[in-house]
């Protein structure tokens, strides 16, 4: 393996929130990191709002937008024909958004409903592919050595260096990504008697992935309508009884 010498970071966190005991609850949550030598940077910013309209309902929506630079992103290990190791890295552009919808309903205190729905895109774009050549080097530019004119072919990165006697080729799959998800699930509650309860459940999930990385998030999100969905059904039953 390799032990890259990593730069120090500094990070920023910070959280508001307004009254919890009122209709309108407000709060966001900021992050912001850091790393020595611009090696690497990182932002996240989660703003969300509750509703309770009326006792018996409670809505929520919170979204969280990331960003994330990174010189130093590992893609992977390659062995050369002189059974030497390239460990390959790349700068990754990476945007997340993520959503989550909560609804909170109590129709009679012995009948509730509950939802949770959240779709989720992260896109990732690589460039200035490397390998490492001295990673415990005190200088950050010497811990590696960034392949010149790489060649994109039907998906698949070819890499060629002069570390050795004869020029050496490592070919690694496009690392661009484009990952997007739904996840929801849907549960009911009724306590049909004291302490015995029927729920049922549904849970959904759709999750795919693609080489996309320039897609919108809109087109992201569009992806998964051709992704086929994994549904989950299911019922419980409880009786409380005493002996």
């Amino acid at each position: 393996g390799y032990d890259i010498r990593m730069p120090s970071a500094t990070e920023f966190m910070g959280t508001l929130k307004t009254d919890a005991s009122k209709k309108y609850v407000a709060h966001v949550a900021y992050m912001y990191q850091k790393a020595g030598n611009n090696s690497a940077s990182q932002w996240a910013v989660a703003p969300g709002i509750s509703i309770r309209p009326f006792s018996m309902l409670k809505l929520g929506v919170t979204a969280s937008y990331e960003e994330n630079q990174d010189e130093l992103q590992y893609v992977a290990t390659r062995s050369t024909y002189l059974d030497k190791k390239r460990y390959i890295l790349g700068t990754i552009d990476q945007k997340t958004l993520s959503i989550i919808f909560r609804v909170d309903l109590n129709l009679t205190p012995e009948f509730s409903v509950q939802y949770y729905g959240s779709p989720f895109i992260s896109k990732g774009s690589y460039s200035e592919l490397k390998r490492v050549t001295a990673p415990d080097s005190k200088n950050y530019d010497e811990r590696f050595e960034i392949y010149q004119n790489p060649l994109l072919y039907s998906g698949t990165y070819f890499l060629t260096d002069y570390d050795d006697v004869l020029p050496t080729v490592v070919s690694v799959g496009n690392p661009d990504f484009n990952f997007h998800q739904f996840r929801s699930n849907l549960v009911a509650k009724w306590e049909y008697r004291l302490g015995s309860y029927v729920y049922f459940v549904w849970s959904s999930d759709r999750t795919g992935s693609n080489s996309s990385s320039g897609a919108s998030f809109r087109d992201s999100y569009g992806y998964l309508g051709d992704v086929f969905p994994n549904n989950i059904f299911l019922v419980k039953l409880s009786y409380w009884f005493s002996l």
